[in-house]
């Protein structure tokens, strides 16, 4: 229906009361309001002003584009390829048997909840699990907003790491709370200082003393604090050797009574194998205060299912399996065998698991050093790894191309101290280019700067600020390498040449 003329009487109300429907083109879920309808608070606002350009601002009517297609390096796929082996011999067997033809419990499969319970205590998770303390949902994001509507009263704060993934950041406002960050820095290597957010929780909580949402039963405060581990988009990982780190972090929630949601979607994406990110419900301390998120979207070729796994305490999972038994009535059995097929113990498990994430991250590695090695030069590489990626860069291209990827990209290099540890981004930085101008575009932030790279040959990265990223000094963006390695270098060759360009004018 392209036309408005053809909307009838009862869609025509439905435009009345949600104006973002009439915009044409919608192709980025809209972030919404909240319940009452006013803004989001400041933080947030700046984090959906960054959206609303990433999707309808980056662009303008006088463009003239030197490519008919669009060079993203912002998708948040992971790399295209097949279903994890047994994840995919699980489907097959479910759809031969008749289990599929009537509806699943709400409380999800026993016996999936066991072999999934197996495996949590391999990995460390401590106490008596049992049933009751795993859930299921439609994806880890389908789970989050659902223990937002648990845990979320009017005005309470959610508070979040910044950069962070975030589009998590809209669910508590949407819902009547308020979304709050705590700015990750380079001096403490882009991870969580503990000090800091003990520091950061009292500011908040002493400023909801005076909170409009404050009631003679309710006074707001900061009910929970989200982190991913390893970090999206940072790719920073808290493994074996940031035990005492995570631990205070840990204490900090428990003594403030705020609740730690640890969401470990990129924990098999982690490069060096021997350094995997830690549960946080594996260490010592109250672990009903945690609530845990794993998914196999990322790194189990199975995006496309949508499944999930929420681990915490018996009250918050019947707590959020309410709110999805409202949503879906109960979650999709053929999933629940899938995710009991990824997260499994035993041998033959094991051997799977390890052939095939062994060709997983070597494929992750060579992306994550051709950007490197574009960016930053090649000598920025491990000594080990240089021959290859620059053999991957040097195919099909003549020798004085080649020599110059590798010198790496005037005015662009990877955020100092952030070189992922796992996962498929990387953040670059681009200060250096603060106030240059070219083709009437001046660089004064990172919205400027990807309207400055999109102008031309439309390419396109996520700007700092939809991460949560407040302070202006800091023009960031982030990439994703998760495509094909000729595509990657092709973009990463207009990166540099756009970069340069604007570098180099007076």
């Amino acid at each position: 229906m392209n036309s408005r003329d053809r909307f009838s009487a009862a869609t025509e109300r439905i435009c009345r009361f949600h104006k973002e429907l009439t915009v044409n083109a919608v192709t980025f879920t809209d972030c919404g309001t909240r319940p009452d309808g006013s803004q989001f608070c400041p933080e947030l606002f700046r984090v959906k002003q960054g959206y609303d350009f990433f999707e309808f601002g980056i662009s303008a009517p006088h463009d003239v584009y030197l490519t008919e297609t669009e060079n993203s390096l912002a998708t948040g796929n992971p790399l295209y390829g097949a279903m994890y082996p047994p994840a995919r011999e699980m489907i097959r067997q479910t759809c031969e048997t008749p289990e599929l033809s009537k509806y699943p419990l709400r409380n999800g499969d026993p016996e999936c909840k066991d072999i999934i319970l197996d495996y949590l205590r391999e990995i460390g998770f401590c106490g008596s699990l049992h049933e009751e303390n795993v859930g299921f949902a439609f994806s880890t994001t389908h789970a989050f907003a659902a223990l937002m509507k648990l845990i979320v009263q009017p005005g309470d704060v959610v508070l979040f790491t910044a950069p962070t993934y975030g589009i998590f950041a809209f669910v508590p406002e949407r819902e009547g709370g308020v979304t709050k960050f705590l700015q990750l820095r380079e001096e403490d290597g882009w991870q969580i200082n503990p000090d800091a957010l003990r520091e950061r929780i009292r500011e908040i909580n002493e400023e909801l003393r005076h909170s409009p949402y404050r009631t003679p039963d309710h006074t707001p405060c900061v009910v929970a604090f989200f982190q991913s581990n390893p970090c999206n988009p940072t790719g920073r990982v808290m493994g074996k050797n940031d035990i005492g780190r995570m631990q205070a972090i840990l204490d900090v929630c428990r003594e403030a009574g705020v609740l730690c949601i640890d969401d470990l979607i990129y924990r098999d994406l982690g490069y060096d194998r021997e350094n995997t990110a830690v549960p946080m419900a594996s260490l010592d301390g109250d672990h009903s205060n945690v609530v845990s998120l794993l998914g196999i979207s990322k790194a189990y070729g199975a995006a496309g299912l949508r499944a999930g796994i929420i681990v915490a305490n018996e009250i918050i999972i019947a707590g959020v399996r309410n709110y999805i038994a409202w949503d879906t009535d109960s979650t999709s059995y053929l999933n629940m065998k899938v995710l009991s097929a990824v997260y499994r113990t035993g041998a033959e498990h094991e051997k799977a698991y390890q052939a095939y994430f062994s060709e997983i991250m070597a494929g992750y590695r060579d992306r994550l050093n051709i950007v490197r090695c574009i960016t930053d030069g090649l000598g920025s590489l491990p000594e080990a790894e240089q021959a290859r990626t620059r053999a991957l860069i040097a195919e099909g291209r003549a020798e004085a191309e080649t020599a110059e990827l590798l010198h790496g990209t005037r005015g662009v290099r990877i955020l100092p101290g952030c070189v992922p540890e796992a996962g498929f981004f990387a953040l670059l930085d681009f200060r250096v280019l603060a106030g240059k101008s070219c083709d009437g575009i001046t660089v004064t932030d990172d919205l400027t700067l990807v309207r400055y790279l999109y102008h031309r040959y439309r390419l396109k990265l996520l700007p700092g600020c939809a991460m949560g990223m407040q302070d202006p000094q800091h023009i960031v963006a982030r990439v994703s390498f998760s495509m094909e390695i000729p595509e990657l270098i092709g973009r990463m060759k207009l990166l540099k040449e756009e970069a340069e360009r604007l570098y180099d004018c007076e």
